[in-house]
């Protein structure tokens, strides 16, 4: 019972970590989806420049898609923002036109950035062509320190998942080795009288392997109540990000939980029988 009160506490630590881990990511990836380039056209650009320059951001690997968005469409969007006061005030032409520029990994940013402001047909187009990296825009500082803090919240996740599994494995060996030493003396005798060290270790094997699926069945049976009756309602509170929960991930945690158990239950078994099979 204690080895199997231990495996189920380890692994549904392990399970909420796991479904954490899966929400930082999706949470880091969502927001770095957000992350875009806009690049300021001058108001006297060819308008075949133009084009010829939006079709090269577009054949750039890093580039998911770029929407060319005209001086009049830049004043709707933005005086959407404002009172009708205000937009009354401000002169609709003193927004230029722009590339809107998201990217298929956003990690990759800078070099897009850096290519398209030493593009020759860029220079020709750009709103400052003095210098054309001054009407490239992303907020370089401010991504940086966005990449930074979700490389390490990943890293985090990771890492306690991995300490998780060791603090099980700890669990579950001294577990083990307490019921070994409760039968040290019968081990002794068999392996004096012959015995080999697989026919010693097949029932302490069985025993861990049973311990740790029946550990792991009221691991997922308690996430899988939390993930259905709880998880959605609290996500949906919280507002904190659209992304769900599909049915593959699920089974993928699951069946990872499962595994880990396993694998536990047999490296615990040998680990703790190794110094009573030496007799």
């Amino acid at each position: 019972f204690g080895s199997m009160v231990t495996m189920f506490l380890s692994l549904f630590v392990i399970g909420v970590f796991m479904y954490v881990g899966y929400f930082v990511d999706k949470l880091a990836e969502e927001v770095e989806g957000q992350v875009t380039i806009s690049a300021y056209i001058g108001d006297d650009a060819d308008p075949a420049t133009v084009y010829k320059v939006k079709e090269y951001i577009q054949d750039m690997p890093e580039v998911n898609f770029v929407i060319y968005i005209s001086k009049e469409d830049a004043w709707v969007k933005f005086s959407e923002t404002l009172s009708p006061e205000m937009a009354a005030l401000v002169d609709p032409d003193i927004l230029p036109a722009k590339f809107e520029i998201e990217l298929a990994d956003s990690q990759q940013i800078e070099q897009v950035a850096v290519r398209l402001q030493t593009y020759d047909s860029w220079r020709a187009i750009a709103d400052n062509p003095f210098d054309p990296g001054e009407s490239i825009k992303y907020s370089q500082k401010t991504v940086q320190s966005l990449f930074n803090f979700t490389n390490f919240m990943r890293i985090l996740g990771i890492a306690l998942i991995g300490l998780m599994v060791f603090i099980a494995l700890v669990f579950v060996n001294n577990t083990i080795r307490l019921s070994i030493l409760a039968r040290r003396k019968e081990i002794a005798i068999m392996k004096l009288v012959g015995a080999s060290n697989g026919f010693v270790r097949g029932p302490f094997i069985m025993e861990s392997v049973l311990h740790a699926f029946l550990g792991s069945v009221l691991a997922i049976g308690a996430l899988e109540i939390i993930r259905r009756y709880f998880l959605a309602d609290f996500l949906a509170s919280i507002q904190l990000f659209s992304v769900g929960i599909s049915n593959q991930i699920v089974l993928y945690i699951y069946g990872a939980l499962f595994a880990i158990s396993i694998l536990l239950a047999l490296f615990g078994s040998f680990l703790s029988m190794r110094k009573h099979l030496k007799v």
